[in-house]
């Protein structure tokens, strides 16, 4: 088995599933043996507690390396990961362009806090009555 079929090094869990998933895409017969064989130990830290964390990402990407298979047992399937696939994405495109947003407003407020009307503005501020430290901003602004 192991010379036609092998681990997927690139995986940090779920290697089993790809090899599992190569064997069915080979058009071999994987049977179910009622008993247990082995037990695991599970720690906090386990790749298995991770893996189960990321169960999704790490379905989806050994869908990515075998999208045949997935096409030809279920097309409805295969339909429905392609469309959360793509909604998944355009909300990473819309998250990215808010990020890019807030970093130039982000920019922006920087940029004011390092001017020097800001930086008079706010020790008036903290020094003078609130109408004559507006009035001094006012003419800085101007200059």
């Amino acid at each position: 088995m192991f010379d036609r079929f092998s681990y997927n090094d690139s995986l940090f869990a779920y290697e089993d599933w790809d090899l599992w998933w190569q064997m069915a895409e080979a058009g071999c017969q994987v049977e179910t043996m009622p008993m247990i064989l082995y037990r695991d130990r599970r720690r906090q830290d386990s790749v298995n507690v991770i893996g189960v964390s990321r169960h999704s990402y790490l379905v989806g990407k050994i869908s990515e390396m075998h999208p045949q298979f997935i096409q030809r047992m279920n097309p409805t399937l295969f339909r429905t990961y392609l469309e959360e696939l793509f909604r998944l994405q355009q909300d990473l495109s819309a998250r990215q362009a808010s990020i890019a947003r807030l970093q130039a407003i982000e920019a922006r407020l920087q940029a004011i806090e390092n001017s020097l009307t800001w930086r008079i503005g706010s020790q008036l501020a903290h020094s003078l009555p609130g109408r004559i430290a507006g009035w001094v901003l006012r003419k800085l602004e101007r200059e």
